[in-house]
């Protein structure tokens, strides 16, 4: 009788009372619900951010192109800071309203070789003990400090390159790398990339 009833049980469930139910599936956490809309949220405000910011960038562009050589002096300094502008599309512009090919190469190289020097000035004033505080350890610091050491004032040739030519002319002057040949190399760094981009310019007109 006993034995008749534990294949019962194992037919119809444990419980005895009919088949063992399936197991309810999880259902999707809180977390999960709540990321999906935040995403799309963080997304469109992305989208409408960078609307924004394309069409007050047009216009400023604008507004330099109508000041002239003034506006491009303005406009390649600025690129050449952390203000996120570039001075590439200025200089074109001005080309193609018919600004005079080497004053427009001149002004565009000192506007943004001054802009740099400054980006050099702001790295310069720098200290460690700010760094630090922000949760940098020292041995990082020390690191990146060796990187720079070995390179040297041949790094400012690079800082005419976009987003992080910025970065690099802060770094120079952070490190404490030599001012003189720093900004020679600078110079040249930034006045290459606008003889640059004239050739191509002309490289393209020319088709």
């Amino acid at each position: 009788m006993e034995r008749r009833n534990d294949r019962t049980n194992e037919s119809y469930g444990t419980n005895g009372k009919g088949w063992d139910a399936p197991k309810n599936k999880k259902s999707p956490s809180i977390t999960f619900v709540l990321f999906v809309p935040f995403v799309l949220f963080v997304l469109f405000v992305s989208l409408v951010s960078l609307n924004i910011f394309l069409i007050l960038h047009s216009e400023f562009m604008d507004w330099l192109l109508d000041l002239g050589y003034l506006g491009l002096f303005i406009g390649s300094f600025l690129a050449a800071t952390v203000v996120p502008f570039s001075a590439d599309v200025l200089l074109i512009g001005m080309l193609v309203a018919g600004g005079s090919p080497w004053i427009v190469i001149a002004i565009a190289t000192a506007g943004n070789f001054l802009g740099g020097l400054t980006s050099y000035g702001i790295g310069r004033i720098g200290k460690w003990e700010w760094i630090e505080k922000l949760g940098v350890k020292p041995e990082t610091l020390a690191k990146q400090k060796a990187k720079v050491d070995r390179y040297g004032s041949w790094l400012a040739l690079l800082s005419w390159v976009p987003f992080i030519g910025d970065v690099i002319a802060v770094a120079l002057g952070f490190y404490r790398t030599k001012f003189v040949p720093s900004a020679i190399f600078m110079l040249i760094g930034k006045a290459g990339r606008f003889v640059a981009w004239y050739f191509l310019w002309l490289l393209a007109i020319s088709h």
